[in-house]
């Protein structure tokens, strides 16, 4: 949960789960109900919009035709950056932020 307590986590119509990523500053999709339909992969939540806990880790390449890596963990609504993320924020660990199509 954020400062504001608001919700840290979005859910699209087709169940989809958003979370701002301030480290690619952008939105990430993560698939909990069905597969992702581009690359097959599903995660495991913890149910919980204000902490959420996803496994495995999340892999982002290159959105939008851009060429960048972003991997990470999000375990108790705490984003943690992989050293192999290529930005700012590698290697460094944040709390989500609520609210997150108001982010952008």
């Amino acid at each position: 949960m954020d400062e504001a307590g608001k919700p840290v986590l979005e859910q699209t119509t087709d169940g989809v789960l958003l979370f701002y990523c301030p480290g690619c500053q952008q939105l990430h999709g993560v698939w909990v109900d069905s597969p992702n339909p581009k690359t097959g992969a599903k995660w495991t939540w913890n149910g919980d919009f204000f902490k959420p806990t996803f496994s495995p880790s999340i892999l982002v390449n290159g959105v939008n035709g851009s060429h960048f890596r972003c991997h990470s963990f999000i375990r108790n609504g705490v984003i943690e950056y992989c050293s192999d993320s290529e930005h700012r924020m590698a290697g460094k660990s944040i709390s989500l932020a609520g609210d997150p199509i108001n982010q952008l």
